[in-house]
This record gives C-alpha cells, sequence and structure tokens, in this order.
C-alpha cells in the first residue's frame, strides 16, 4: 500500500489524475500474486517490479515481527521467496 501512496504523493496535476488513478490500481492488483509471478510479469517495468517486491520484502518483515510479539500476523509471503524474486529481477539485464 505504501507504493500506491507514494504515487498519489507524486501527483503534480489534475490532469494526471486520471492515468494515475489506474496505475495505482493495477499496481496495487500486482501485490496479492506470489513474488515470482510480479518477477516474471511482462507487463511491469523493472522499476516496478522492485517497487513492488521491495513493498512485499517490507511487509513481510514487519508481519514476522508482530508475529513474534505475539501480536498475529496475516498471510504472506515467504522473505525466502521475495528475496529470491528480488534477486532474479536484480540479475536481469
Amino acid at each position: 500500500m505504501r507504493f500506491a501512496q507514494s504515487l498519489h504523493m507524486n501527483a503534480s496535476s489534475a490532469v494526471q489524475a486520471p492515468s494515475l488513478a489506474r496505475m495505482v490500481t493495477e499496481m496495487t492488483a500486482w501485490r496479492d500474486k506470489a513474488p515470482n509471478e510480479v518477477a516474471t510479469a511482462a507487463s511491469l517495468s523493472r522499476s516496478q517490479k522492485l517497487a513492488l517486491l521491495r513493498d512485499m520484502e517490507l511487509d513481510a518483515e514487519q508481519l514476522a515481527v508482530a508475529e513474534e510479539e505475539n501480536m498475529g500476523g496475516g498471510e504472506h509471503a515467504s522473505l525466502r521467496a521475495i528475496r529470491q524474486a528480488i534477486h532474479s529481477v536484480e540479475s536481469q539485464t
């Protein structure tokens, strides 16, 4: 969600709002995918993939901390799978 919020904050004019809103919606939908799906998505740029995967990584880290503190976490992709996907995207040329 932080990724979507940062996109909203970077809008410089009302004219950009419809296309920005569409992009935010599309990017938010990717957050429900498996990390390897994001890493191999042909429709996403390398920077979009990395932004999504790093956001997923942060969420997974925060959920792990919450679980360690007996606060419950919820479902999330494993940090290992996310980090493997990040490495895969970073190694693409």
